[in-house]
This record gives structure tokens, sequence and C-alpha cells, in this order.
């Protein structure tokens, strides 16, 4: 896939019975920011809509990354403290949601960095392929921000408590062997052949009745946990308390120096 050098940005494009969602950031890794957050949403909204359409693939845009996670430039002002976070999270969240419940099949090409947010959007998807060069993980803990709920139900779903705990609590990255030992990904294909042996996914999906499939999907969505009122007080509390404090200061200042961050819990 060429990569692109224009602004960021998120681009969809439509292909017979399915459509392709690009993120576009190369710079950056596929970086997300603000504005690719609320035009995957959109698209999101539009490719539903479309009775032509029946299969969403998402990928990123060259074969350094399919999305690297959120764009950390933008904290500075975007995410400054728990109530800016807050309104920044919303926007994740509506597009992460809308493509988790999206009633058509989605399909998350990964070639390169699947990190943080890259894993939220992937992790959104019903089926994730991947290939040899992929790198997944989810540094929070590094950066001493809150991860959503909503993304850490998905990947207890996906891989298990005893998995995600370390995944979370270690924020190391880790391989296309390791996350296809975890179910986190259905396959592995090199990056030249990732195209072809997705469109054939692609294709059955596109061809079979798109009635059962909404309904094997809503099926499928169901058996995800429900939360209390209470509890996600307390969860959203927790999250909160990460974005008012100093380590999170001090992890982003140490991303962008290039150092090792130092956290006291406070």
């Amino acid at each position: 896939m060429p990569e692109s050098s224009n602004y960021p940005k998120v681009v969809a494009t439509k292909h017979d019975h399915y459509a392709k969602i690009i993120f576009s950031n190369p710079s950056r890794r596929n970086a997300m920011t603000m504005v690719m957050w609320k035009q995957l949403y959109e698209h999101i909204c539009q490719l539903e809509a479309d009775s032509d359409i029946r299969v969403i693939a998402l990928t990123g845009d060259g074969q350094k990354a399919f999305v690297s996670g959120a764009d950390i430039s933008e904290f500075k002002i975007l995410r400054q403290d728990a109530k800016k976070s807050a309104a920044y999270n919303q926007i994740v969240a509506q597009a992460e949601n809308k493509l988790s419940e999206c009633s058509k099949p989605t399909v998350a090409l990964i070639d390169g960095y699947c990190i943080g947010g890259g894993m939220g959007i992937a992790m959104s998807c019903d089926i994730r392929i991947a290939t040899p060069v992929s790198k997944f993980g989810i540094p929070a803990a590094k950066l001493g921000l809150g991860y959503p709920l909503s993304n850490i139900q998905r990947l207890v779903a996906l891989v298990g408590m005893a998995k995600a705990s370390e995944i979370l609590f270690t924020g190391r990255l880790f391989d296309h062997k390791a996350a296809l030992q975890i179910g986190l990904i259905n396959h592995v294909i090199v990056s030249e052949e990732l195209m072809s042996f997705s469109n054939l996914i692609i294709n059955d999906i596109a061809h079979n009745a798109p009635l059962t499939i909404k309904a094997a999907k809503t099926a499928i969505m169901s058996t995800l946990p429900t939360t209390s009122s209470e509890d996600l007080k307390q969860i959203s509390n927790a999250i909160n308390a990460c974005f008012d404090s100093q380590d999170y200061a001090e992890g982003c200042l140490a991303f962008m120096e290039k150092r090792d961050p130092i956290f006291y819990g406070n």
C-alpha cells in the first residue's frame, strides 16, 4: 500500500461489495489525531448505511504501521487533565464503539505497529489478520494514562484475564507469534499476500446471507460482559485519577524526551 505524505486523515474507498478504511499519518506511524477519530466515526456511519457495502476492511497507510496509537503530540493540549481527557476519550469511545457495534462485519488488516489506540481499533473489529512484521502492545502503564474500560473488556474477551493482565501491567510489545497464540489475531500472512488472502475472506463474507451474518454478529456481541453503574463510576474515577496525576505528566514528558519515566504513584 503506497504511503502518503499529506496531512493526517482517515480515507474510505469502495470496492464492489466491500469498503476499505485507511488510516493515513505515515510520518507518525499512522497515529490517530482527534480529527482522525472523528473521521473514523463518520466513515463507519456512512458505510453502515450504504446497502451496497457488506464488509468493511480497515488498514494502515504503508507497511510500517496499522495504527501506532493516539497522536501523543496532541496530549499536552487535548488531554492535559482529567476533564479534557474525558472529552477526548468520549470522542475516541464514540468511534471505537461505533466500529464494534457496526452491523456489518469488519476486518482489520494489520501490517506493522498496532499499539494502544491501534489495539483498541483492531479489537473493535470482528476479524484480525496480521503480517509477521506486526507488533502489538498497550503501553498505557508506561505513560501513566488510564486505558478505556470498553477496550479492556474486549481484550479480556479475546485473550482471557491472565494474558490481558500481563499485556496491561507490563506494557510490553509482543510479536505476531504471541498474538496468534493467545487468540488476539486470526491469521498471519506475509505482507505481499495480505490483501489477496484477506480478499478471500472478504469475498466469502460478502457473498453470504447478510441477515444471517447480522444476526450472528448481534448474538456474538451479546456475550460481552455488562458492568453495573456503581462499578462504572468506580472505574471512571480510577481512570480520571490517572489523567490528573503527576505520573501522567511525567509519562508524556518522558515519551517526548525519549527517556524512561520515573513514576511515584501520585
